[in-house]
């Protein structure tokens, strides 16, 4: 697998740190099991492969989905087709969106299911990946003309990715390693809290300029089996649009009209009646929700007809709308030409050319989530947290209190872990008073300690101090360097400036985040355990005294 194909075939700029091969289980809609992909040393490479995708500016920005490369006719010469399962993050369930454990191989597949060759008995342990949809899915391929029926094992394989779309729980198992369990781990972390998001596709610019459609099943001769819409649910499970063309990037197959470009062959379903419109207020039931948004999708579709004038202006299909386009001054216009990934003038891209642009701290407040903390900002008190502000908030404060502890002990990181871990739990969880205590205790800790007095940071070279911070995460997170990579590229760059008081504020974001991911109740327990006088309040005078 050819992580810069993917990309181009997106038209997206994405780090993968998830690209694995994968096999899933699930039942259909008539409650009989099913079950697709292979994992090594089985899987080849027409395997089904599950990805996550981050984005270079943004580590809150992520795409999780499954790839599928099938050769569609046995005797064709082309390329295999590419087929995407995309996985918002808005269609998780924020209950409980991914849940990982570990399963033995032998124990994965029934003898029931007759599957042979699909996991190897050699593969003892497996990663088991339990995911749980708000909506059902729906497949992204290339927009294509109507093409000769698809037949054996592609049309089984197509057949069984499409019942894979119309599920809201399955089961996926990945071979075990360190950094997709981070990866994901963190993921689901982001998805409880709020702070995981996917921008929108390019879908007019996928395929190499084919173009992306949704659920296009009749182009290979698979009917839509009499369903109203190619998301595979039934009306009140339609997921909102989270494109930022609104309703037209994303819209029902039963809303299609005529496309713009007349080598595409479209089929003209039967219009389905529009639900009676509804004002936001009044959206308080489940049901009333999802009419909600279908009516405000029908509504952004008739605005932009009545704004263009004719309704063949604009794509209803799964296409996104070119914005409009006005040039400067003086400026000569060329020919719209389809992109390709030579690096020429008709090229485009997702991101910013200036590679410092690219590399950006994670957002700490929705206000100014693309502006990285400046050394001029930690001077601001943050005692005045609210559980309003959440874990981004303590995060910050979190940075702050190691941005300081850098001058009375540049290790305070690893001399105290324990207590720095139970700190970063209570950050994640945003809870303030539990954070308040523990901080406080930490600072006691920090300010006691005989070694911890002014003089004692030693100067050391930028590349060792990195490579001993790297060296300390591997010990709590197995490949922390690279989940946490984009975060790490500013820590070097830096370096690179010689800005000390820059290189300090990033270095103690990195280790925050550390301490942020890997955290948990247990460590929360044992901080609690040891200092057992917190539950007890304050303590008179004379009973305070220097126990460290």
């Amino acid at each position: 697998m050819h992580l810069e194909h993917i990309n181009h075939v997106l038209a997206a700029d994405l780090d993968w740190v998830v690209a694995s091969d994968v096999f899933v289980k699930w039942h259909d809609e008539d409650g009989i099991p099913q079950c697709l992909g292979r994992l090594p040393p089985h899987a080849g490479n027409a395997g089904l492969s599950l990805m996550l995708g981050r984005s270079k500016h943004d580590a809150d920005d992520q795409l999780l989905l499954f790839h599928l490369s099938i050769r569609l006719h046995a005797s064709s010469k082309e390329s295999p087709q590419d087929f995407f399962l995309p996985i918002p993050t808005d269609f998780l369930d924020t209950g409980g969106p991914l849940s990982l454990s570990d399963e033995h191989a032998e124990n994965i597949i029934p003898t029931a299911w007759q599957v042979e060759r699909s996991v190897s008995t050699e593969l003892r342990r497996v990663m088991h990946v339990k995911t749980r949809l708000r909506y059902p899915g729906f497949v992204l391929m290339p927009a294509i003309k109507r093409s000769k029926q698809v037949l054996g094992t592609p049309r089984r394989l197509l057949l069984l990715l499409r019942s894979l779309s119309r599920a809201t729980a399955f089961d996926a198992f990945l071979p075990d390693c360190e950094r997709p369990r981070a990866a994901l781990d963190a993921l689901a972390i982001g998805v409880r809290q709020g702070l995981a998001k996917t921008s929108p596709l390019q879908f007019r610019l996928m395929f190499d300029g084919r173009s992306g459609k949704r659920d296009n099943w009749e182009a290979f001769g698979m009917a839509q089996d009499g369903l109203e819409n190619g998301s595979g649910g039934n009306a009140a499970e339609d997921p909102p649009c989270y494109s930022e063309a609104g309703a037209s990037a994303i819209g029902s197959e039963g809303d299609d009209k005529a496309r713009a470009d007349a080598e595409y062959v479209e089929v003209e379903p039967e219009p389905t009646q529009p639900f009676n419109s509804l004002e936001p207020t009044q959206a308080d039931t489940p049901s009333d929700y999802i009419q909600f948004w279908r009516s405000a999708c029908q509504s952004s579709r008739h605005q932009s007809s009545e704004s263009t004038g004719s309704p063949d202006a604009v794509s209803d299909s799964v296409l996104r709308p070119s914005p409009p386009f006005e040039a400067a001054p003086g400026t000569e216009l060329r020919d719209r030409k389809r992109p390709r990934s030579s690096g020429s003038d008709g090229a485009t891209s997702r991101f910013p050319s200036d590679k410092r642009a690219a590399f950006t701290t994670p957002p700490y407040h929705p206000s100014s989530a693309a502006e990285p903390l400046s050394s001029r900002e930690l001077s601001v008190p943050h005692s005045h947290a609210t559980d309003a502000d959440g874990a981004v908030s303590l995060s910050h404060d979190m940075t702050t209190w190691l941005y300081h502890a850098w001058d009375l002990d540049r290790n305070i990181h690893v001399a105290m872990q324990e207590s720095l871990l139970a700190l970063g739990y209570h950050a994640r969880e945003g809870s303030v008073a539990e954070f308040d205590v523990v901080k406080g205790w930490c600072t006691s800790e920090l300010v006691f300690r005989p070694e911890g007095v002014l003089g004692s940071v030693k100067p050391i070279g930028a590349r060792r101090d990195v490579a001993e911070m790297v060296t300390w995460a591997n010990s709590l997170l197995r490949g922390a360097e690279q989940v946490l990579f984009v975060e790490l590229k500013t820590v070097a760059d830096a370096a690179r400036d010689g800005n000390v008081d820059e290189y300090k504020m990033r270095r103690s974001w990195w280790i925050a985040r550390v301490f942020f991911s890997v955290g948990t109740e247990e460590h929360a327990v044992n901080f609690t355990r040891s200092h057992h006088r917190l539950s007890q309040g304050s303590l008179p005078p004379e009973h305070i005294t220097n126990e460290l």
